[in-house]
């Protein structure tokens, strides 16, 4: 019998083996350390880390035993270390796979996609209050990688080795909810289903609301007179509308002044300071290469503008069953931001103005006053008013801005005229993501096609009338317009 054959006989107990010559060979040596011996062909390979700071961890033991200590389900637990010719790594307790893994087996479900983040999100937070109470220190500023494990379907951290900083991995799981979602594992072949049935309504709006802060941004006419928070947009493209046309969306009497917020005039180089008159005075600070632009903004209230997200996703479907036809395949943007720009040549020595432009014209400053737009309530709704250009800005000698410079004044001494556009934005969601709202909703015993939902989440409703109204000013084709059901 060749000595490969005894591998028959291993975990064999009371045996006698007669005849033969045996070469059983020189068992290879064990090298000396604190850590068992490991066969390679009982590991597996997760993935490459930083070979460096691998290397540097094993010359230095007393931080691969520093590591050991920390014990909680959230933090990978270090096994050893192998120190070879042919392999340098780490070892670690359990099986684990890779995030992109898991965003891969649940890449086919826009609920178990969004579903993901959060409960990443809520591991790492866990284990940085662990890290906390166990070190005095964060662990923000150290490298570390991100895994899910097996046998738990959590986050698993591995603090100390990486390529990415610890406060980079939780700046891309960061989700946030006002719901307390259900906690299921990661790693579940049915996720999807199993979120269908433990979400509750509530819980499934939050987190589809707070799940993404991407904004779409639109031009609009700046002599729009007024626009009102929120509305929807609908896409240039869509022939059976005037292009960058808006729909109303009534929320009578659900929202308030307080849900604005303003920011005041904004831009690179732009110094900035509201008067008591209301306006506010800007001065240019930066280099002459290009225009001078400002920015100010109008816009819900992030917290209030996520109830308003909530609203409308919970009865978009209810609306577009009463709008054309051609609208069904349409991505209605929800507006919640209104941004005013002013743009200016930059002929002049910069908005401080000196008066050098004329013969025999006094030397003094010449200031830039800015508008601020009006928020009224009119008919329950948030509107903002938007002035003509014209009346958006003035100039002055005086730095308050009490006598202000006509118009004709300013053009006789060549103050230039500034140039004012409007851009409207708001979150964006993507067309599978409104399948996606209708399976739900039809998966907890709605209609997806009314308001149903809603009342049950007491949500205030869409004037669905209201819309209609709107829909008829916004397309010439009003006779085709609405469903009648």
């Amino acid at each position: 019998m060749r000595a490969s054959g005894l591998s028959a006989l291993d975990n064999c107990h009371n045996f006698t083996i007669q005849g033969g010559t045996f070469n059983v060979g020189t068992p290879t040596e064990q090298p000396q350390s604190d850590f068992r011996f490991v066969n390679l062909g009982d590991l597996i390979f997760l993935d490459e880390i930083d070979t460096q700071n691998v290397t540097l961890l094993i010359k230095r033991k007393a931080e691969v035993l520093e590591i050991q200590r920390y014990r909680h389900p959230l933090l990978a637990q270090l096994f050893g270390f192998s120190c070879s010719s042919g392999l340098d790594a780490l070892i670690y307790y359990d099986d684990m796979v890779t995030i992109c893994q898991i965003r891969r087996i649940h890449g086919q479900s826009a609920l178990a996609s969004h579903y993901v983040p959060y409960e990443m999100s809520r591991h790492f937070k866990a284990a940085e209050l662990y890290w906390k109470e166990t070190t005095g220190k964060s662990f923000s500023d150290l490298p570390g990688t991100a895994w899910i494990r097996m046998s738990t379907g959590k986050l698993c951290l591995n603090i100390g080795v990486g390529f990415e900083q610890c406060w980079s991995i939780q700046s891309a799981l960061q989700r946030s909810t006002q719901a307390k979602l259900p906690s299921l594992k990661l790693t579940e072949n049915e996720l999807h289903a199993k979120l269908l049935c433990a979400l509750k309504l509530d819980e499934f709006h939050d987190m589809f609301t707070f799940s993404y802060r991407i904004y779409f941004s639109y031009g609009l006419p700046s002599s729009t007179k007024s626009i009102t928070l929120p509305s929807i947009w609908i896409p240039s493209d869509c022939v059976d509308f005037k292009p960058g046309q808006m729909l109303t969306l009534r929320f009578p009497n659900h929202l308030t002044s307080n849900d604005i917020h303003m920011c005041s005039w904004t831009g690179f180089g732009l110094r900035h300071e509201v008067m008591l008159t209301g306006w506010t005075r800007v001065e240019y600070q930066g280099s002459h290469e290009h225009l001078y632009l400002g920015l100010m903004s109008v816009r819900l209230r992030l917290r209030r503008e996520g109830n308003v997200m909530n609203w409308w996703l919970s009865q978009q479907n209810c609306v577009r069953k009463h709008l054309q036809n051609d609208l069904a395949d349409v991505p209605l943007r929800l507006i919640t931001g209104i941004s005013f720009l002013c743009k200016l040549d930059p002929q002049l020595d910069n908005f401080t103005l000196r008066g050098t432009f004329m013969t025999g014209v006094p030397s003094d400053p010449v200031y830039l006053f800015l508008f601020s737009p009006q928020v009224e309530i009119l008919d329950g709704q948030l509107t903002v008013i938007n002035p003509a250009d014209a009346e958006k800005y003035y100039w002055a000698f005086d730095p308050a801005g009490l006598h202000q410079l006509t118009n004709e004044v300013a053009e006789n001494i060549g103050l230039p005229t500034p140039e004012f556009s409007i851009e409207l934005s708001g979150p964006t969601f993507a067309q599978y993501e409104d399948a996606m709202i209708r399976e739900f909703h039809a998966a907890k015993g709605f209609d997806p096609d009314s308001q149903d939902a809603t009342i049950a989440m007491g949500y205030p409703l869409v004037d669905i009338e209201a819309m209609k109204r709107s829909a008829r000013e916004a397309s010439p084709h009003s006779t085709i317009l609405l469903h009648t059901s």
